[in-house]
């Protein structure tokens, strides 16, 4: 669909297309205009998957390693990066009931000693604009995780 459209442009108007029915299926949201429907539902069919447990553990290690190494500054891709594990974290945690208790069986005791926020702050500079919803992301996660730990 994109071979004949070389000028970005031209590909925003063919994803626009249709009152924007195929950027909304890019979106997730199937269509349907519920966002939180197409998720619970990918995180059900993923955690089905065997290999999503050993692709949530990787995720857990990259962060507890990224945030518990040598406090040097992250460059703006290790800092989107950063978000984007949290991300995944929060949405495992938030849509999906065995992801979730994957996550704190495994991760609580790096939650409370090597990922915490006087970690985080010393990580991502403050000029980056990915640092204060890094830093909101990861207010999310631990409220998740400490959600049905007490």
């Amino acid at each position: 669909m994109f071979r004949e459209t070389e000028i970005e442009s031209s590909c925003l108007n063919t994803l626009a297309a249709k009152k924007g029915t195929l950027i909304n299926l890019l979106q997730g949201n199937l269509g349907l205009g519920l966002t939180t429907f197409a998720i619970s539902w990918m995180m059900c069919f993923l955690q089905s998957c065997p290999p999503i447990i050993t692709f949530v553990a990787s995720i857990g290690k990259e962060v507890v390693k990224g945030l518990s190494a040598s406090f040097q500054l992250l460059s703006p891709c290790q800092a989107v990066l950063l978000y984007q594990q949290f991300y995944i974290l929060k949405s495992c945690l938030q849509y999906s009931k065995t992801l979730a208790e994957y996550i704190r069986n495994d991760y609580s005791e790096e939650f409370r000693y090597f990922i915490h926020m006087p970690a985080l702050k010393k990580r991502p500079p403050l000029c980056y604009p990915i640092t204060q919803p890094t830093t909101q992301l990861f207010h999310e996660v631990l409220n998740w995780l400490n959600r049905n730990n007490m």
